[in-house]
């Protein structure tokens, strides 16, 4: 994963206090994106700093066997570490998009009373991907007609990326047996995601806000002993077929999750990747004053799914809902004094 960092040179300084807004993008997005580029321009140019956080896959190259979902919490922590080292002194905001935003959820209940993040806001949260998943499969909505299939059709490109990048096939190999099936004994650990920022910067291509430094936090996986030599032995073989296979059907976000994506998250099944990811149980447990914003036509995730009673029970947490908006729409008809249309960071 990789920390972006803006304005240009304004993480130098330890003792600096200028508070930090740390942005967490959505499914197959990346710190470029327009819903993470146009709220980081806003914030720097009213006295923000802004962190802007790509998960795993997401414009970094993938160098371990997992992908980015709601449930990778250690991830998010670990940001939150490195950017505690930069600047201990300085207050921090979280703000959560779509996926995002379900990450910073489960972060934050994690977390409870040890949260170091003064507040934070998501926006779009797919509170629940079990009810997610039910209206993508739906054959009488446009999550079903449509969205599902426009998002496996922009997963498929993905997977010749992720082959490419499938480089520590050990790794890999072990990630894609069930979990179930996998030796449990002690000389087989699971795989521990370890994190070593860089001290040296690098630049990435505009138009991130005033050329930030960007700083990368290495995603590696390591085991204390090679898998057992009955799977060794297949592991060429196995992840050729596995990403084949992928490649050659016609893919839905559902049809991903299930074989990609809860597989490499450690879940036995589908059932148990959506516990792990899915924020509405945890929020009891949140102790960071946050908001959750979401429209009530959003097709990802409507209404009547929205977790009302629980964010209400807990005094740390509060939700404002509008008719319209989408899925991390928001876009007003009325124009800005640099002719742009108004978006929902600006309010």
């Amino acid at each position: 994963m990789r920390v972006d960092l803006a304005p240009h040179g304004s993480f130098s300084n330890r003792e600096d206090s200028t508070p930090i807004v740390i942005l967490v993008h959505g499914i197959l997005g990346h710190s470029q994106a327009p819903y993470i580029l146009e709220p980081a321009n806003e914030l720097v140019a009213n006295g923000f700093r802004v962190a802007a956080i790509n998960l795993r896959g997401c414009g970094v190259r993938l160098t371990s066997a997992a992908y980015h979902d709601a449930g990778k919490i250690a991830d998010l922590k670990s940001a939150l570490l490195y950017l505690q080292s930069l600047a201990p002194k300085a207050h921090k905001f979280l703000i959560g998009c779509s996926l995002g935003a379900g990450l910073v959820t489960n972060t934050l209940a994690d977390l409870g009373e040890d949260s170091p993040v003064t507040a934070a806001v998501t926006v779009s949260n797919v509170f629940s991907y079990d009810k997610c998943f039910s209206e993508l499969k739906s054959k009488t909505t446009m999550m079903g007609l449509v969205i599902n299939k426009i998002l496996g059709a922009r997963y498929k490109k993905l997977i010749s990326k992720v082959e490419r990048e499938a480089f520590q096939e050990d790794a890999w190999i072990n990630s894609l047996i069930p979990p179930s099936s996998r030796q449990t004994s002690s000389a087989t650990p699971p795989l521990t995601p370890l994190y070593s920022p860089l001290s040296t910067p690098i630049t990435i291509t505009p138009p991130f806000p005033l050329s930030p430094t960007t700083t990368i936090m290495d995603e590696t996986a390591t085991t204390s002993s090679n898998p057992p030599s009955s799977l060794h032995s297949s592991v060429d073989t196995r992840v050729h077929e596995f990403f084949n296979t992928l490649k050659s059907r016609n893919l839905t976000m559902t049809s991903f999750s299930r074989d990609f994506i809860a597989p490499l998250s450690g879940a036995i099944d589908v059932a148990e990747f959506c516990d792990i990811t899915s924020s509405a149980p945890k929020i009891s447990h949140i102790r960071t004053p946050t908001l959750f914003i979401n429209a009530l036509d959003d097709p990802m995730f409507p209404r009547k799914h929205l977790p009302f009673d629980a964010v209400r029970k807990n005094p740390y947490t509060a939700m404002a809902v509008t008719s319209r908006g989408g899925h991390l729409g928001w876009i007003s008809n009325e124009k800005g004094s640099d002719g742009r249309p108004t978006q929902w960071v600006e309010y």
